[in-house]
């Protein structure tokens, strides 16, 4: 995964797990759930893995991709993002795995379950 400088995008895509939960309000601050989805599906590859695991193909890097989410995020929020490489399997994702397979070599979902 390249690391462009100055978090430039490049030709390349990078695969990134990213991961979040959003805190329970407790200080009058409130996350924008709304507003990161809508980020997270705005890229070029997304699937949704579960209610706050995704995973994203993007020529931005882990930096810029952290930097674009936390913008919609509280201080008490968490974020995880890390780039993904080699293998991968799964069962039952609900949708949107299809170009997850092609990202994975070897990879894809488990034989005879259901996607």
């Amino acid at each position: 995964m390249a690391e462009p400088a100055n978090d430039m995008p490049t030709d390349e895509l990078n695969l990134f797990l990213i991961v979040y939960e959003l805190a329970v309000p407790g200080n009058g601050e409130q996350s924008s759930p709304a507003a990161l989805l809508q980020t997270l599906e705005g890229y070029p590859a997304t699937t949704q893995l579960t209610d706050s695991a995704w995973v994203v193909r993007t020529p931005r890097s882990a930096t810029g991709v952290f930097d674009t989410l936390d913008r919609h995020l509280t201080p008490d929020d968490r974020l995880f993002v890390g780039g993904l490489t080699g293998e991968a399997v799964w069962r039952n994702l609900e949708h949107g795995y299809d170009w997850l397979a092609e990202a994975f070599d070897p990879g894809g979902p488990i034989a005879g379950t259901a996607a």
